[in-house]
């Protein structure tokens, strides 16, 4: 039955539909449900309860959303059996729909009981369902307070009848008393909902309760018997998920922002925890006395929600101090500190607000933002790599660091980035020590415990919970023939999965007729149609996981082509859309296929995008303007879209130029399909695998079957394949084993800030904070042994190397520092020759000097993905002086990519990967190396080059006006007229406070001016 409803959300046909008697489920539902009530009194812990009281709901729900007529009594046994099994999300949507509108309100009954059992129920449906902020609760407390002013001349006919007859043998009245108390009971609990008072709340409620269950008893009412058996339990489990409850024992800051965060001033207050938030605080995850935290919750449980009551208490217990957010990609970056900076919005501690910034995502700290850093923020958000930086740069931003939030901390095993987050953590551990604690948010790992025991020494503490807030199905997209129609419809065949039940195995849904013409059975047609029959029944967005970036641009202008192009007139936010559609022609050109597609309610997303597009379309994602969405794994995983559906075309990750695919793994596979079914929006979220034969099918079963392995050091692999004797650390290490790489920096640090004597003496406490080490002495003793031994040898061998400190805070490792120095021209010595008119100028030669310096490095990768042959460095310095120039992507395609099959694909992923990526890297490398002690006014000019090449910009001026957002293409502009800004927030304010005058004089090509700035309040003004 289960499927069955199920399958009507996503308006399917299903071919196992049961026939629903109404008497029969009822039954068996109380079967349930009285063994949950019961467990509820035994004490025995809420996960029995919910387990129970789970089954029970599934049917209800079932006859619920049936053609049967339900009664109040159905509406009542619904909401007790969605509340004790923790399923509010599903209960409140339920309760959002049509059929609460067919319950007989009150005034349909005239019988004063019936009235007040009418109105009862009425109180508990909007204090369960919350769905207009407040105003449900508030509804719902109005309907018995009605109630109240009727009472004393509605009863007095009842009571008047045989006042010498003892009332409790009167069914009647008993039952009226009962439902007296009924209401009662429910006006407490919408006051503590609403308020949060009484304290003693569930005493209160125990009392009428008991009254009520004893009244109800002898009623002779079966339905209200169970009523009244019912009423404790339910009325206990809404206080106890109240926001209230669950803050009252917090600090004082806590309690605080629970305040914030509940106000009916905001847009969706926050009245509730879900079941899985709840179980994470009562599980330590705020006790300052555990170092390290770790959380295991699946996508969409509420992991952000608990990192911001962490982060309050925890600036609460150390004001003054800092907190850093760790993300893994720069989209994140921005996509955190929107949500962090509107959360904590208003939350303050010590009398301050709690400030919000984001580093810039770059391996170089420049000298604009250093100056914006001066006002220490209370929470930066970041990359490992740029937190890494500051930290050994000992930067002011990040000295006093009270707590440090990983999220996705699943990466920590990837092999490319997972070394630098791991060595960073051991970094923090080791010198950081006992005041700075760690928490550690992921959707997926298994062995969550075993880095909570490594970073917190003893004092870890890890949380596995799983819990979503909507159901999720997964299944095999087919085409189907239906013979009588002559048509092919798009049909879902379920598959097994770890987390589905096994007799839902090759049930299959219906869609109906198929979206796109059959021409040919390709799989990108089929995939096609699925998009649109989902985003058409979810009405939420829908993910296409594409094999790359070409491919998720052909199957969004595949997706659009089927559909009109009303989003201009259908989207909730007609503006922003408008904005975006003029914004991407005029900075990608008119004939630009995204431009097109969003017309149409349909976007592309991937890294050859710029960053403001990227954005925009997560932004217009988000508010409900795009339908379909295509992409690839690095979006998926890289930004927290909300989804309805997710369409996964591969179980493949395209790799560099000339590197083979290699397989999604499980944890990528789930932090991608976690994403399906929205809190509040979806009751079942969709997972397909279009398939178009068996192979394909076979394929996606035996995936499923798959198990995510334990999250282990990504240096631990690269360390147990070596010889037992000391690789040299040399550019030949750097380039083949790019993690030992990481992990002598690691040690070049613990040399460069202890000093040789200190450092080779406490090696082993210096290895032991480190993630591989922990693992080697449970796991290999003789391989442990050896990295002592390695360390201490690589410790005399640089003791003296002159080039630590600046190894140190480039994040280049030695070897790499040591070949730029010794390659690089005497001319790189003069602060001249960095001017920025010397580097941008049409002269192209100093440019591709550097470039060609920089190519030598193991860590830059700087060639185009066309260039055959090797690198064709006057090319990379080419479009880095263009795109510093202010050129648009078109021009710069036209000019360097004139032979690629897609030039502004191509180009754009060059430039916002490769250039963006690693050349302000190299350059501030080059530079620390190059004018070390240079003091001169010249030298502090050349410092701004790297960041001049990250944004687009030719002066100096506009750079902390695009730190904060400002569109490339008014930022010069813009810069021209600013004053000197001392704080990211003075920046934005003073950008804020500018009439569209100015942005008319700053508009460039044909932008209009209110383009541009509805562009900057969206992308910039709330985040940057």
């Amino acid at each position: 039955m289960r499927l069955d409803y199920l399958a009507q959300f996503l308006d399917a046909d299903i071919a196992s539909l049961e026939e629903i008697d109404p008497e029969s489920i009822d039954e068996i539902s109380w079967s349930f449900e009285s063994l949950a009530i019961s467990a509820t009194r035994t004490e025995q812990d809420e996960g029995r309860v919910a387990e129970l009281a789970r089954r029970s709901f599934h049917l209800r729900t079932a006859m619920w959303t049936s053609s049967n007529q339900a009664s109040l009594y159905d509406l009542w046994m619904l909401i007790v059996s969605g509340t004790l099994a923790q399923k509010q999300p599903e209960l409140r949507l339920l309760l959002s729909g049509n059929q609460l509108e067919q319950i007989p309100d009150r005034e349909s009954f005239s019988s004063w009981s019936d009235q007040v059992w009418a109105g009862s129920v009425h109180t508990l449906a909007m204090l369960a369902r919350k769905s207009r902020s407040w105003d449900d609760v508030d509804e719902g407390i109005s309907s018995l307070t009605q109630l109240s002013d009727l009472q004393s001349e509605a009863e007095s006919a009842i009571f008047a009848e045989s006042p010498q007859r003892d009332w409790r043998e009167d069914k009647q009245k008993c039952r009226l008393l009962g439902l007296y108390h009924v209401g009662e009971a429910l006006a407490v609990l919408g006051s503590y909902l609403r308020t949060g008072a009484p304290e003693s709340v569930l005493v209160t409620l125990q009392r009428h309760s008991e009254n009520a269950r004893l009244l109800l008893g002898s009623s002779g009412d079966l339905e209200l018997e169970r009523v009244g058996e019912s009423i404790e339990p339910l009325t206990i489990a809404m206080a106890k998920a109240s926001i209230w409850y669950n803050t009252s024992r917090l600090s004082t800051a806590a309690r605080e922002f629970a305040q914030q965060i509940a106000s009916e001033d905001r847009e969706f207050p926050v009245s509730e925890l879900w079941w899985s938030q709840r179980e994470a605080l009562s599980q330590s995850l705020l006790d300052p006395f555990k170092t390290a935290i770790s959380v295991q919750m699946p996508t969409s449980a509420g992991k952000t929600l608990l990192a911001e009551f962490s982060i309050v208490q925890t600036m609460a217990l150390n004001p003054g101090s800092v907190v850093a957010y760790i993300v893994p990609t720069r989209a994140l970056v921005n996509q955190m500190t929107r949500r962090l900076r509107r959360d904590l919005s208003g939350a303050s501690f010590d009398g301050s607000d709690i400030s919000v910034e984001a580093a810039v995502p770059v391996f170089e700290l420049d000298p604009t933002e250093n100056t914006l850093l001066g006002v220490r923020p209370d929470v930066l958000v970041t990359t490992p790599e740029k937190l890494d930086l500051l930290v050994r740069s000992d930067h002011p931003s990040v000295r006093d660091l009270s707590l440090v939030v990983v999220d996705e901390a699943h990466h920590i095993a990837d092999e490319s980035r997972g070394p630098r987050l791991e060595l960073l953590l051991a970094t923090l551990k080791k010198e950081r020590g006992r005041r700075c604690r760690f928490l550690l948010l992921t959707p997926f790992l298994p062995n969550a415990s075993d880095l909570a025991k490594w970073l917190g020494a003893g004092e870890g503490a890890a949380i596995e919970l799983n819990w979503k807030p909507s159901e999720q199905i997964r299944a095999l997209g087919h085409w189907t023939r239906d013979r009588k129609a002559k048509c092919y419809n798009d049909t879902l065949e379920l598959v097994p999965s770890a987390t589905q039940p096994s007799n839902w195995d090759g049930v299959v849904m219906d869609l109906g007729r198929a979206s796109v013409t059959l021409d040919s059975r390709q799989r990108e047609s089929l995939s096609t149609s699925l998009a649109i029959s989902l985003s058409e029944r979810a009405q939420g967005g829908t993910l296409i996981l594409t094999g790359g970036p070409g491919k998720a641009e052909k199957r969004a202008l595949q997706v659009a082509s089927q559909l009109p192009e009303s989003a201009l007139t259908d989207c909730p936010d007609r503006q922003l859309l408008s904005a975006a559609i003029d914004y991407i022609e005029n900075e990608l050109g008119i004939d630009y296929p995204l431009a097109r597609t969003l017309r149409s309610g349909v976007a592309f997303h991937h890294a050859g995008l710029p960053p403001e597009v990227r954005s925009l379309v997560e932004i217009l994602l988000d508010r409900g303007c795009i339908r379909v969405v295509a992409g690839t794994s690095t979006l998926a995983q890289g930004v927290d879209f909300p989804l309805s559906s997710v369409i996964i075309e591969t179980l493949k990750v395209p790799q560099k130029r000339g590197e083979k695919y290699r397989p999604l793994r499980y944890s990528e596979f789930w932090n991608i399909a976690g994403r399906a079914g929205r809190a509040l929006k979806d009751r079942v979220g969709v997972v397909v695998y279009p398939s178009t034969g068996m192979a394909q099918d076979s394929e996606f079963r035996n995936y499923l079957e798959g198990e995510a392995v334990h999250v282990v050091s990504a240096l631990l692999k690269a360390i147990t394949l070596l010889d037992a004797n000391r690789p040299e650390y040399n550019l030949k290490l750097v380039r083949g084993h790019p993690q030992l790489s990481h992990f002598f920096q690691y040690l070049a640090h613990a040399l460069k800030v202890g000093g040789f004597e200190s450092a080779s003496a406490e090696v082993e406490e210096i290895l032991r904070s480190s993630l591989v080490f922990h693992g080697l002495q449970s796991d290999d003793r003789e391989i442990a042994e050896r990295l002592v031994s390695w360390s201490r040898g690589f410790m005399e061998e640089f003791r003296s190397n002159s080039f630590l400190g600046i190894a140190d805070v480039t994040g280049l490792s030695l070897p790499s520092v040591g070949l730029l120095s010794a390659s690089s021209p005497r001319v790189f010595k003069e602060p001249e020759f960095w001017a920025p008119e010397n580097l941008f100028g049409d002269n192209l030669n100093p440019l591709t000097q550097i470039i060609e310096v920089l190519a030598e490095v193991p860590e830059m990768s700087l060639a185009p993905s066309d260039e055959a042959g090797g690198l064709n460095s006057r090319r990379v310095a080419g479009v880095l002086r263009d795109w510093v120039a202010g050129k648009t992507l078109p021009e710069i395609a036209d000019n360097w990519f004139p032979t690629a099959t897609k030039p502004l694909t191509d180009a754009g992923k060059y430039l916002f990967r490769e250039v963006s990526g690693y050349l302000p890297w190299g350059l501030g490398a080059l530079q620390l190396i190059e004018l070390a002690g240079n003091d001169s006014e010249e030298a502090a000019r050349a410092f701004h080059v790297p960041a001049m090449s990250f944004y687009g910009v030719n002066t100096i001026e506009a750079l902390p006006l695009r730190m904060v957002g400002v569109p490339r293409a008014a930022a010069t502009h813009f810069g021209a007229s600013a004053p000197q800004f001392a704080s990211f927030q003075e920046a934005r304010s003073w950008v804020a406070s500018q009439p569209m005058a100015m942005w008319q004089t700053a508009a460039t090509r044909t932008f209009s001016p209110e383009t541009l700035k509805i562009i900057w309040d969206a992308v910039g003004g709330s985040t940057a």
